[in-house]
């Protein structure tokens, strides 16, 4: 457990950086696989076989069905947490009290099936082996979502060497445009580049989180301010 709270701690470092890589909820989004994936899909989706024209394909070999998204939701912190609150809410709205059962039944078919599905050696397969792996299916997702949210939350604020020292604008200083767009005006012909590459500089020297464009995004930066906001960056020519 130790190490998937680690996992989940080097996830939420790396979201900072690169966040296109990381879904709503902070989960990586990648088509590898590190600890198998869900086995919930495994009674639509079945393993796929490519080969060649006809068959006669060289080096023909068996990939595993792609992780299941809903399997992958059930067992999420975020599904038990929203089960939790609709428990509770149950006990005010009696027609709401069977949903959470019905939700952690869901979760724990998840469980069930990578309990079914887990290949493990045959001297050691036992009942208790298969509980285990049961209980761990259940808990590592809770574990690394608690770690994953705990280090986003701990790292998405503003630097206190910021927050102590009070900035000034120039007393020329002119900014035309309106409150959401600026524009700037270089003497030296400096593109957005430049500004760019200075405003990257200081947001490692204050020691602000921030992601760049990778490329597709329609923004060149977003700065995480703190639990409560961030700002999206983009510049044109």
């Amino acid at each position: 457990m130790k190490q998937q709270d680690g996992y989940g701690e080097a996830e939420s470092l790396l979201r900072f950086k690169h966040l296109i890589f990381f879904g709503p909820t902070g989960t990586a989004k990648w088509r590898g696989q590190i600890y198998g994936t869900p086995r919930f899909s495994w009674f639509i989706n079945r393993p796929v076989i490519y080969h060649g024209i006809f068959g006669e394909g060289f080096f023909q070999s068996i990939y595993p069905a792609p992780q299941s998204d809903v399997a992958a939701y059930l067992s999420s912190i975020e599904w038990i947490a929203l089960t939790i609150f609709l428990f509770g809410l149950g006990i005010f709205l009696p027609a709401l009290r069977i949903v959470p059962y019905l939700m952690l039944g869901g979760t724990l078919c998840v469980a069930l099936s990578y309990m079914v599905r887990t290949q493990i050696e045959p001297k050691f397969d036992t009942v208790g082996a298969r509980l285990l792996v049961m209980l761990l299916a259940f808990a590592q997702p809770l574990v690394r979502g608690f770690s994953r949210y705990f280090t986003w939350l701990r790292f998405k604020r503003t630097p206190a060497s910021v927050i102590r020292r009070h900035e000034y604008l120039p007393e020329r200083a002119r900014f035309a445009g309106s409150l959401s767009r600026r524009n700037f005006w270089s003497e030296q012909g400096r593109d957005r580049h430049y500004l760019l590459g200075a405003m990257f500089q200081l947001l490692d020297e204050e020691g602000w989180r921030y992601s760049t464009d990778s490329g597709w995004n329609e923004w060149d930066i977003q700065i995480y301010g703190n639990f409560w906001w961030s700002i999206t960056l983009q510049t044109k020519l």
